[in-house]
């Protein structure tokens, strides 16, 4: 019968009329690495367009310190966060960028004022970004609005790029601000600036250890 002459990539129906196909004949010899979900796109399947993984995990807590209140925040500051134990889970794709220069209220090696990732690392992978920042008490009345940005910690706000809706808090409430970043292939900085900002100092004591900075690896 006319069927029998079917092939596929040079398979002709065995005895029982079943053609064998493995997922190697499927347009390209791409397969779905693990922790990956398959998805088609216009070129093809498999690990070329296999960007989800389930194992993307960035996590970091702040942990208890003694701050100064004289390392108060200006407009354009970067956050500063303490680098404490265990931080993240790919440190070896993600630098940390110790505080110094004009857009951070101290110098100091202990202290993180960005987040430098590897292009390699993260070509084409969506990372969403969580800040969970406390109140800062420090001062009455003190309030914030900070916002995910890439770009240059050291230079202005204007040359950076938002990354995420503003997020606001006072004296009283913290605020959870959140980020979508995109990997372009090249080392990229990722920090949260202050858009606004009045007598808000780095965070001490207790309130630091509710504070955290997770990112997920989501596309």
């Amino acid at each position: 019968m006319s069927y029998r002459n079917i092939k596929v990539n040079s398979t002709s129906p065995d005895v029982s009329n079943d053609i064998s196909i493995a997922s190697t004949n499927l347009l390209d010899a791409g397969r779905a690495g693990v922790n990956c979900v398959l998805r088609k796109t216009s070129t093809g399947w498999g690990s070329p367009s296999c960007l989800k993984s389930y194992a993307g995990h960035l996590n970091f807590e702040e942990d208890t310190h003694g701050g100064n209140t004289n390392y108060r925040y200006d407009a354009e500051d970067n956050y500063c966060t303490r680098k404490a134990g265990g931080e993240y889970d790919l440190t070896l794709n993600i630098t940390f960028e110790n505080t110094d220069g004009i857009y951070a209220p101290l110098s100091n090696s202990s202290w993180v004022k960005s987040y430098l990732f590897n292009g390699t690392a993260f070509n084409n992978k969506k990372v969403l970004l969580k800040a969970v920042i406390g109140s800062n008490r420090v001062f009455v009345n003190s309030n914030y609005t900070i916002q995910w940005m890439t770009g240059n910690p050291d230079q202005t706000i204007t040359n950076s790029t938002p990354l995420g809706p503003m997020s606001y808090s006072n004296h009283e409430y913290g605020s959870i601000v959140y980020g979508l970043y995109t990997g372009s292939g090249t080392n990229e900085y990722v920090s949260i600036r202050f858009i606004d900002v009045y007598g808000c100092a780095i965070t001490t004591g207790a309130i630091s250890s509710i504070q955290s900075i997770t990112a997920k690896i989501i596309e």
